[in-house]
């Protein structure tokens, strides 16, 4: 079995005497098969609300040897559980509204988690808006280059109150990936860059929607060029 980059990226953030984990659209089941097969987790549930990839997450688990310890479980997100009956939960691999949808309707159950694992795979910004309004603690950030550079969350249930300032200044890259001196975070820093910059050459138009995305965009990249400042002249 072996790992991408981004699923090593996802399991450095498991703490070491994690018992018993959910992952949330498990797809194969490589994430909990390496878990509890290196100790690091006792029980684990792999959950997907489609039966074809829990099958293949089936037959994975089985030829490791593991069913008794790994549950397959098939259903919408955090529904599959009950409250405290895990430790924590990883839901990577989905898009930021999704995400942010199921730990939404599934907030009784986030709340008794000692921390969440998210990888999302695209609207990155809509994640962290959801992640600062709820006042979710950021425990760690990490920045991981899989063909794609993929950021991972490490959160908790909380009531922080985080200011304008800060969630414009951090709505795409997150201040622990600064503080952590991650080793991609400058280079992820120039590709969004260039992307917003190729994006806004192929926005044309004086529509209202074109305009109002227009001064969104400056704005993102106007953060993002003074973050870019601030990180490299430390």
């Amino acid at each position: 079995m072996e790992l991408s980059n981004r699923l090593l990226g996802i399991i450095k953030m498991v703490n070491k005497k994690s018992q018993i984990g959910i992952d949330v659209g498990s797809d194969h089941g490589y994430i909990p098969i390496y878990l509890v097969k290196n100790g690091i987790c006792k029980r684990f549930i792999a959950s997907d609300v489609k039966p074809l990839p829990l099958e293949k997450a089936r037959k994975n688990i089985e030829n490791e040897g593991l069913l008794n310890k790994i549950e397959l479980r098939q259903g919408s997100g955090l529904k599959v559980v009950l409250k405290n009956e895990v430790n924590f939960a990883i839901l990577c691999g989905m898009g930021g509204y999704l995400i942010r949808d199921l730990l939404e309707e599934s907030f009784d159950v986030v709340s008794s988690l000692e921390y969440m694992i998210l990888q999302p795979m695209q609207n990155i910004e809509v994640l962290r808006e959801y992640i600062y309004k709820r006042g979710y603690e950021i425990l760690d950030e990490r920045i991981v280059w899989d063909e794609f550079y993929y950021q991972i969350y490490k959160i908790k249930a909380g009531d922080l109150k985080y200011t304008d300032e800060y969630k414009n200044k951090y709505s795409y890259f997150g201040e622990k990936l600064f503080q952590n001196k991650d080793i991609f975070v400058s280079y992820a820093l120039d590709k969004r860059i260039d992307d917003l910059y190729k994006i806004l050459d192929l926005l044309t138009g004086n529509s209202y929607l074109a305009k109002k995305r227009r001064i969104e965009l400056y704005g993102l990249l106007k953060n993002l060029e003074e973050i870019k400042n601030e990180y490299n002249s430390e």
